[in-house]
């Protein structure tokens, strides 16, 4: 009894970790890849790099905001949930594992740390706040993210689960991040004429604006 908090401490402060490595990940990937920009313009032909990275940069805003759908709609069904089962601190308990669902695979492990805490009290409390919070979370994440993201990304939902895993294979956390927005870009790509053809005033009308708008920026 004497290491639960220590325990405690240690779960939360991985999770913060974990979600503001996340974070700050993306968020260099999205506004911070001028050095990714440079090299994109340099290596491919024509008006290839930009167009690249306007799809890239799409794809992972598209990612980014089914994640925060997610954890809304995560916070919002589990809060509930577990004021009905009588857990302590129900909306702590619930804002967190949402928190975490903004990470792949994060609401699962929030679920079992959170499921585990809740044994040291009750074992039978435990096991229900696990058995009905892996239910909703199952339910909520096979039917909202694939098919949001497949709207977003324009990808199939096995498609989305198989680069997931391949990702997680290759890159392990950083390969779970970028998998779906980088599948999603492959996919743009092979969608683009070859080569890209230009118009009289030198522009692509296939690039997007947001592409279009950092070429010109810079």
């Amino acid at each position: 009894m004497l290491g639960i908090p220590s325990f405690v401490s240690g779960s939360l402060g991985g999770f913060f970790s974990i979600f503001f490595l996340f974070v700050l990940t993306v968020f260099f990937l999205i506004y911070g890849g001028e050095l990714v920009r440079n090299c994109l313009v340099s290596w491919l032909p024509d008006d290839r790099g930009l167009y690249v990275l306007g799809v890239l940069r799409r794809n992972f805003n598209s990612y980014i905001f089914n994640q925060l759908v997610l954890t809304v709609v995560l916070i919002t069904a589990l809060t509930p949930a577990l004021m009905l089962l009588g857990a302590p601190f129900p909306i702590l308990s619930g804002f967190a594992i949402g928190l975490m669902g903004f990470i792949p695979f994060g609401a699962i492990l929030a679920i079992l740390v959170v499921s585990i805490l809740f044994m040291f009290k009750s074992f039978w409390l435990g096991l229900r706040v696990f058995s009905v919070l892996i239910l909703v979370d199952q339910v909520i994440e096979n039917i909202l993210p694939p098919r949001l993201l497949g709207k977003l990304t324009g990808l199939n939902p096995i498609v989305i689960l198989f680069s997931v895993m391949v990702g997680a294979t290759l890159a392990d956390f950083y390969g779970v991040i970028t998998a779906v927005p980088i599948a999603a870009t492959i996919k743009a790509l092979f969608l683009v004429p070859t080569p890209l053809a230009t118009t009289g005033s030198g522009t692509n009308p296939d690039i997007p604006a947001d592409g279009m708008e950092m070429g010109a920026s810079s």
